[in-house]
């Protein structure tokens, strides 16, 4: 008996489709857009609470073309839902609780977890100043 290759394909996706009935796949639903800052940690106007964290030389130049400086170089993370909401580009000037005008000119790998990171020149003031919760507000 000569088995159609057609059939070899559909029994395994039905059989799946089966077993997903049976368990109750949910249904997926469609990610949630942020098109402007509401419930996004706001402490007062135009500030936001921000997950912070801080980098140092890396041997390579910024996203932007730039090299890092201390006391002004700033990475976000373009998936935050917080840089989403404030519509933080390359070039934009952000005010840092307790540090100062940085400007956005790098940018931070997604699977890190920070919505900033700030460079520091040394490693030993990195490690020292870890990650920290601050208020930030786009200029």
């Amino acid at each position: 008996m000569k088995i159609k290759t057609e059939w070899i394909v559909a029994i395994p996706v039905v059989a799946f489709a089966l077993l997903a009935i049976m368990i109750g796949e949910p249904t997926p639903t469609a990610p949630a857009v942020i098109t402007h800052t509401e419930n996004l940690n706001q402490s007062h106007d135009n500030q936001y609470m921000a997950n912070c964290t801080c980098y140092t030389h890396t041997g390579n130049f910024t996203y932007s073309g730039t090299w890092p400086k201390p006391n002004q170089t700033l990475a976000i993370r373009f998936t935050s839902k917080l840089i989403k909401g404030l519509g933080l580009k390359m070039g934009d000037k952000v005010y840092i609780e307790e540090m100062g005008t940085y400007t956005v000119e790098d940018r931070i790998p997604d699977y890190q977890q920070a919505d900033f990171d700030i460079f520091f020149s040394d490693h030993n003031e990195c490690v020292k100043w870890g990650r920290q919760n601050l208020l930030v507000e786009k200029l």
